[in-house]
């Protein structure tokens, strides 16, 4: 270890600063002894609260397009919405008219006979079609165990989006017609359909927070209304 690190510091000087050949990281509290890694800036992947800000940013520097967006559900009111899509910058048609969409890279593919769309930007894996009709809250997390109990292609791990992956799939510039007017890439779709489930509650209330596909916007909604669902898995590679 010790003449690798030599060897990469020795290497790091032939770099201009404004390059980044050594990322240095922290596993726990310890002191940095190495006088030029103390110069540098590190990533500390501690406490368990800051683990998957570390990732981020390790992932930015790896790779600038990267988008790691929340994958766990939660409670979310409407001032939540408006910080996250501003934070975010995403487009709402209502919310932020002034924001802008990912910049998708999709691959389809089939598996077992089921066809999945995988995210080289997101890291995450949908499946391509979703529901062909629409359910309440209820049947929609039915449905999202029945996936995994049957394997959707190898994977048992599908869950219902969280309002910033299902926001993130919109594009503004899509305006896709196949299927009626929508804001999502035409790869996704077998049938209509209007609303899409997410995973977030809506804070103080019986409701969820859904996404309207045809106006590119976002809403709450009575969890005994019926909607489509998309179901998604975090892959962040398309390998198993």
């Amino acid at each position: 270890m010790q003449k690798e690190l030599k060897t990469a510091l020795e290497v790091l000087d032939l770099f201009p600063s404004s390059e980044r050949f050594i990322l240095p990281v922290r596993l726990d509290d310890c002191e940095i002894c190495e006088k030029k890694l103390k110069d540098l800036n590190w990533v500390d992947l501690f406490p368990e609260s800051e683990y998957k800000n570390g990732l981020k940013k390790i992932l930015k520097v790896i790779r600038k397009d990267a988008n790691l967006l929340r994958s766990i559900p939660m409670e979310l009111s409407d001032t939540n919405v408006r910080e996250m899509l501003l934070r975010i910058g995403y487009y709402d048609m209502h919310r932020n008219p002034e924001g802008k969409c990912i910049d998708h890279q999709y691959k389809l593919h089939e598996i077992n006979g089921n066809k999945v769309v995988f995210d080289e930007v997101t890291g995450l894996m949908w499946q391509q079609s979703g529901s062909h009709e629409g359910m309440i809250f209820k049947d929609a997390e039915k449905w999202i165990n029945d996936l995994n109990y049957n394997f959707f292609a190898g994977f048992n791990d599908w869950r219902l989006p969280t309002l910033e992956e299902a926001m993130g799939l919109m594009d503004a510039k899509a305006k896709n017609f196949k299927f009626g007017f929508s804001y999502i890439n035409p790869l996704f779709f077998e049938v209509q359909r209007w609303w899409m489930w997410t995973g977030d509650s809506v804070k103080g209330k019986s409701r969820a927070w859904a996404v309207n596909v045809s106006y590119c916007s976002c809403g709450s909604k009575q969890l005994g209304s019926k909607n489509y669902v998309h179901a998604v898995r975090s892959a962040q590679s398309f390998e198993k």
